[in-house]
């Protein structure tokens, strides 16, 4: 009997058929073996990348969400200074094994982890108004702050701005 009929026999839980792991990435040439153009394009779906914003992709820092070696979705920010970072790229394929909310959250809580450990206080995805992660991202806690004919802005802030806590 094979350890996946085996674990089920004992526990009765189904372990998970797909399992998706992050990479965050920043070194172009292992953003481009990661996601080579083919992948790129793929996961943009309709929405093939310019020159530019392939550029722009490959010059960033990039986590990308894999189903064992084949990528599954990714998201591209630059790192600068100050309390906001925006996440230009924003792409799940939407026939993923996984499942589309599985792999966009993967992908969220790893942004959120390294906009947070960078200081940043308040995190802006871009996506395409066409890719269906809208509901995904507003029931992360995003908020849409500007949505136009192609593009929707969604905001989250990471970083209470309550008061300080008082000293005993």
């Amino acid at each position: 009997m094979n350890a996946h009929r085996e674990r089920k026999r004992h526990t009765g839980v189904e372990p998970p058929s797909h399992v998706v792991t992050i990479r965050l990435v920043d070194n172009a040439a292992d953003i481009e073996t990661l996601l080579p153009l083919g992948v790129l394009n793929r996961l943009c779906a309709n929405d093939v990348p310019s020159r530019i914003r392939q550029c722009n992709v490959y010059l960033s820092r990039v986590v990308v969400a894999l189903d064992h070696d084949s990528a599954v979705g990714f998201a591209a920010f630059k790192m600068t200074r100050g309390p906001v970072r925006v996440a230009h790229e924003f792409w799940v394929d939407p026939h993923a094994r996984a499942g589309l909310t599985p792999v966009t959250e993967a992908i969220l809580a790893a942004l959120e982890t390294a906009a947070g450990e960078a200081g940043c206080s308040r995190l802006f995805v871009v996506s395409a108004r066409a890719t269906p992660l809208h509901r995904i991202l507003e029931s992360s806690g995003y908020t849409i702050s500007l949505a136009g004919a192609e593009l929707i802005w969604f905001e989250k802030t990471l970083v209470s701005d309550g008061a300080p806590l008082e000293c005993a």
